[in-house]
């Protein structure tokens, strides 16, 4: 199986990934599925109640979308 992953999307609060998944054992290599999930940065107060905040400058200066051709292709 091969898994290929891209940012979809980038917010202040959240990212969006897209994945393809496909079958490398098939004759051709084919998709078996594609999906996306998008995560949400919080924070907990003491009561474990979460609340989104920014992602931190320093993780998301190293995060980037996906050039558009590569979205094309996921």
């Amino acid at each position: 199986v091969e898994i290929y992953m891209v940012v979809g999307e980038k917010k202040a609060r959240s990212l969006s990934y897209l994945f393809r998944f496909r079958k490398l054992n098939a004759t051709p290599p084919m998709e078996v599925a594609r999906g996306t999930l998008t995560v949400v940065c919080v924070t907990r107060d003491a009561a474990g109640k979460m609340t989104s905040c920014t992602i931190p400058k320093v993780i998301a200066d190293k995060i980037k979308v996906a050039p558009a051709e590569l979205l094309a292709e996921a």
